[in-house]
């Protein structure tokens, strides 16, 4: 499974939607799985063909968690980060690399 990710912006000023609400998402985010035998097993060159093949779906993710900052560096973090669709959380069975980039958008446009 590859995945690719499309930022959603609900805000006039092109960033990411900041949340007033409690039960609103800090911001959406989609991505674009894409399905085939041959993209299995790691990151790897893929020949284009094999994509074009790829079955294909898109899985909105509401962005939820509370802004805070690192006790080690003092950075900016999102702590009690989730990933939601129709209320389930499924963080924990993206790609390490899918999570940190979603949480790294939201944090910059915070």
């Amino acid at each position: 499974m590859h995945a690719q990710t499309r930022f959603e912006s609900h805000a006039p000023h092109g960033g990411a939607r900041l949340s007033q609400e409690p039960d609103e998402p800090l911001a959406q985010v989609e991505l674009l799985l894409l399905f085939h035998p041959r993209l299995q097993g790691g990151p790897r060159r893929v020949a284009p063909e094999t994509y074009a093949g790829a079955n294909q779906a898109w899985l909105t993710l509401d962005v939820r968690g509370t802004y805070g900052t690192s006790e080690l560096t003092g950075r900016p973090i999102l702590e009690d980060l989730r990933l939601e669709t129709h209320g389930e959380d499924l963080e924990a069975l993206l790609p390490d690399e899918i999570v940190n980039e979603i949480a790294a958008y939201v944090l910059a446009a915070h």
